[in-house]
């Protein structure tokens, strides 16, 4: 059994692995483990404890299509989504609140152009000769999911769009296909609209999302 098989096997199965120095312990419920399961955790044991260990180089810029090694974080995460592909533990979002004339065309555009720039929320995280690997793909445009509230009551609006948000940015990513990033606007009224970032945390954190913000208001 190869080693994507078999994680993915485990996450069927509802199979937890975690390490203890030298020891990887597993966690499952009763008859889960077969004797070919068994076997197979023996044999790629030395991988799976490199998976959940540290002292992995980070990503860095690369050129399109070549494949690089994930960080230790990276791996963890990558780890935890193949166990549990419905996890939305490493789903991350902000939004923020827009009063005024809006050229929508225009600020996705904007966004859209920041986002070129940076070519990790354009990888993809594949398995490759034996490892997960991150390679790069060429800037894709981010259109926006688009959705209006304003047939609600006003003071039924930002609810309704907050509650619709997280739905968006709680929905499971996949790291082989991507994207891993989600643009979300809102409309509770002509002049009011919400704007909302989301990503996988595997491709960004809290510092790159404020950024992302704060250029795509520049470029607009």
């Amino acid at each position: 059994m190869k080693l994507d098989v078999l994680v993915r096997t485990l996450a069927e199965r509802g199979i937890r692995l975690s390490r203890s120095g030298d020891r990887l312990r597993v966690a499952a419920p009763p008859g889960r483990i077969t004797a070919e399961l068994r076997e197979a955790l023996a044999r790629h044991k030395p991988a799976l404890l490199t998976l959940l260990d540290d002292g992995v180089p980070t990503l860095g810029p690369r050129d399109l299509g070549e494949s690089a090694p994930l960080s230790f974080s990276q791996e963890r995460m990558w780890v935890a989504q193949h166990l549990d592909p419905r996890g939305t533990a490493y789903n991350m979002g902000g939004a923020t609140l827009l009063e005024g004339p809006l050229d929508l065309d225009r600020l996705e555009n904007a966004m859209d152009e920041v986002l070129r720039r940076h070519h990790v929320v354009h990888t993809r995280f594949v398995f490759r000769d034996g490892r997960p690997r991150a390679v790069t793909g060429p800037p894709r445009r981010f259109d926006a999911v688009r959705f209006d509230v304003t047939h609600l009551p006003e003071s039924d609006r930002l609810p309704a769009a907050t509650d619709r948000l997280s739905e968006i940015f709680n929905a499971p990513y996949d790291l082989e296909t991507g994207p891993l990033v989600r643009i979300v606007h809102a409309r509770l009224d002509h002049d009011r609209h919400v704007l909302g970032l989301g990503m996988h945390h595997i491709v960004s954190d809290l510092l790159p999302l404020i950024h992302f913000g704060e250029s795509g208001r520049q470029a607009y």
